[in-house]
């Protein structure tokens, strides 16, 4: 299931979507670019069980979620 386009996805990030959905894993690509009070959005509306995203990325998460 891909909820937002691909278009805002970095390209390193594809061949990473590729793998996880040949394992099975359901990937939602949301991306850096949409900012991250998006992602925390995106976060709270589909509970994810992990998160693949670099660790400044994740920092920047923790900062800015409620």
């Amino acid at each position: 299931m891909n909820s937002l386009s691909k278009k805002r996805l970095w390209v390193a990030g594809i061949p990473t979507v590729d793998a996880l959905q040949s394992y099975g894993a359901n990937v939602i690509p949301v991306g850096g670019l949409v900012g991250s009070a998006k992602v925390v959005e995106m976060i709270q509306l589909t509970s994810p069980d992990f998160m693949v995203c670099t660790p400044s990325f994740a920092r920047q998460l923790l900062k800015n979620s409620p």
